[in-house]
């Protein structure tokens, strides 16, 4: 977003102050840019509360819904990007499942860490 901007900005040197809607529709245009980096933001941090509240004590079928819409609306403003997933395939089972094995994974590899430098200990 920030070299959209630096584009904006290397624009406007080109903009003829004798011709004020110019420079007008190029401020309109900065200012829309920043209020959508806004809200991408704001949608941002929503999702990593969402996440770290579902880590800590689980979320609410309410915010289940909330973190998958969110999800969702950031995943589609990138137009290149290709599911790796069929959308029919994932379920709330099937992403508490894949949580539950993240975290076991985790500890699995934590413990053979912790295996690792006993046994360099020696």
């Amino acid at each position: 977003m920030n070299e959209l901007l630096e584009a904006l900005r290397s624009i406007m040197k080109y903009c003829d102050p004798d011709k004020p809607v110019q420079s007008e529709i190029f401020y309109i245009a900065m200012y829309a840019i920043k209020g959508y980096e806004q809200n991408i933001a704001n949608k941002k941090k929503i999702l990593a509360d969402l996440l770290e509240k579902g880590e800590r004590e689980g979320l609410s079928s309410v915010e289940k819904n909330d973190l998958l819409d969110i999800q969702d609306e950031l995943n589609n403003l990138d137009k290149t990007q290709k599911r790796e997933v069929p959308k029919h395939l994932i379920t709330d089972e099937s992403i508490e499942t894949l949580s539950k094995t993240r975290k076991e994974a985790e500890k699995f590899l934590q413990s053979l860490t912790e295996k690792k430098k006993k046994g360099l200990k020696k």
